[in-house]
């Protein structure tokens, strides 16, 4: 995990060099969501925030950057027999410990993405396009 989000954050860093990009929210789901996960514990500067789709706690010891305002939508399903509610609990709570203002909710859902989950991850991207954050940018 630590290896993944090492390259994810350089391949970010080069991808905003070359096409000179702001600070992208990350948007994942699942995997997708614990290496963003990852990447904002270890890599702070790299995103400017993300949607987090099903997450887990990406790793057993949690760094703390400073995260500052750094907005972390967390959604998971009540249901879900993959990742537990308690482990994206112990996600969400790391990442305010660090400063990240932190949106989180349990759907009615199981692993699988709903349309409840669309709504609020369009409603929250919307929110924080039209004020981005920019650390280190």
């Amino acid at each position: 995990m630590r290896r993944g989000a090492g390259e994810l954050a350089s391949f970010v860093a080069e991808a905003r060099r070359a096409y000179g990009l702001d600070q992208p929210l990350a948007l994942g789901y699942s995997n997708g969501a614990n290496i963003a996960a990852a990447v904002l514990l270890l890599h702070p500067k790299a995103l400017a925030g993300a949607i987090l789709l099903r997450a887990m706690t990406p790793l057993t010891d949690l760094p703390s950057p400073d995260l500052s305002g750094v907005p972390v939508l967390i959604l998971s399903g009540l249901n879900d027999p993959i990742a537990p509610r308690s482990s994206a609990e112990k996600l969400a709570t790391a990442l305010a410990a660090a400063g990240a203002r932190v949106e989180r909710d349990n759907l009615p859902a199981g692993h699988g993405l709903t349309e409840a989950d669309l709504t609020r991850a369009k409603a929250f991207y919307a929110r924080e396009a039209a004020h981005p954050f920019r650390a280190g940018a």
